[in-house]
């Protein structure tokens, strides 16, 4: 059956213990004078009756605290001096705590700063880092680029200019169709690169066009080419430099041919070189008539050689005549082969 509950102390007495259901015996109740309310000074308090600034645990010294291991709470009252150094040591240690606590704060607020100044760092290094990449990767990109954009230019104008050379020398192009196809279809830039090639190759081009041998000494070249120094190249040159931006090709369409040599020595002159060397060739000069026979001598006592014989080696030059009454001497090794 469950115990009714205990009835509340009285609000007058003065208990020792906080609840009667602590596990000691029950408490003993003392009865004191209430203290006059509101007090006007701290000296009307009785010390009885002032707030305890001390307390103190101690052993109750029987076998059943020392198993329970329990502390019996004891309040030690102060004396009026003895309440002025507590109160001034509670003051220090305040001041103590509240100087700890700024210095606590002012550290972390260094920390924080510092955690912040760090990540700032670390976030700008990396942004940086990314910013050189992309710099890099532009500048990259850029300059393959330009080398695609040089390849391809490359590859058209030497394309162009061997399909040209193929048809010289496949089919013995003729020099005005050939002016025609590298010059009038190419601004100034490519016609500079047309001359680094031929400066390279341009021997071999004209040798290729004097063994092939083709009609290339047409009536209009031999004149235009005596006189390409003359007045109109200065007409040329005027024109030209009404508008530089214009390419070649729209310059040359209201000029002649012979106009287009003359810019043409301007802008290729390698070119010129194989002009010059296919217009200083000569003509080939007709094969010399036969020597007429010599006349047979009146008289002769000896059987001589038929006249219609010819002399070895006859029309053949001087120093490549041999001498056959000389006895040739294949083993010195001082003669010149």
């Amino acid at each position: 059956m469950a115990q009714p509950p205990l009835p509340p102390p009285p609000p007058n007495m003065h208990h020792i213990y906080p609840s009667p259901y602590y596990p000691y015996p029950m408490p003993i109740w003392l009865p004191r004078e209430a203290p006059p309310y509101p007090p006007q000074n701290a000296q009307d308090i009785p010390e009885a009756f002032r707030p305890a600034t001390f307390v103190h645990c101690e052993g109750q010294g029987n076998d059943w605290d020392e198993h329970r291991r329990a502390k019996r709470p004891r309040v030690v009252r102060m004396t009026d001096e003895e309440a002025k150094l507590e109160q001034a040591r509670l003051v220090e240690i305040r001041k103590q705590k509240e100087a700890d606590a700024a210095i606590l704060n002012e550290e972390r607020r260094r920390i924080i700063e510092e955690a912040a100044r760090h990540k700032h760092e670390v976030e700008l290094k990396e942004f940086e880092e990314k910013r050189r990449m992309m710099e890099e990767a532009r500048r990259k990109h850029e300059i393959e680029l330009k080398e695609f954009q040089e390849k391809q230019t490359e590859y058209l104008m030497y394309s162009k200019l061997g399909r040209i050379l193929g048809l010289i020398k496949a089919e013995g192009l003729t020099l005005d169709r050939f002016l025609i196809e590298l010059i009038t279809s190419r601004d100034n830039l490519q016609s500079a690169w047309v001359s680094k090639t031929l400066n390279s190759h341009g021997t071999e081009i004209a040798e290729a066009l004097v063994d092939r041998k083709p009609k290339v000494l047409e009536p209009w070249m031999k004149s235009k080419v005596a006189d390409m120094y003359g007045s109109d190249k200065k007409k040329l040159v005027k024109k030209l430099r009404v508008d530089q931006k214009k390419a070649l090709k729209a310059a040359f369409v209201h000029l002649q041919q012979w106009q287009v040599m003359d810019d043409m020595h301007k802008h290729a002159p390698a070119i010129w070189e194989v002009l010059e060397r296919l217009r200083t060739l000569e003509e080939p000069e007709p094969e010399p008539p036969a020597p007429a026979p010599a006349p047979a001598p009146a008289s002769t006592s000896e059987p001589s050689t038929s006249t219609s014989e010819a002399t070895p080696n006859e029309g053949a030059p001087e120093e490549l005549t041999t001498n056959s009454n000389e006895p040739s001497n294949d083993n010195d090794n001082t003669s010149t082969w």
